[in-house]
């Protein structure tokens, strides 16, 4: 979970995203990303 006010996380969690996508034995596999926003 990241907080999308932490753009140090943000930018981390895209890159561990992204270097999963890229492997290899991971293709075809789906993936599911959830995004809750919460309106305060």
């Amino acid at each position: 979970m990241v907080d999308a006010a932490d753009l140090e996380k943000v930018e981390a969690s895209k890159n561990e995203l992204h270097s999963l996508i890229d492997k290899p034995q991971l293709h075809g596999i789906p993936v599911c990303i959830l995004i809750f926003i919460v309106l305060t």
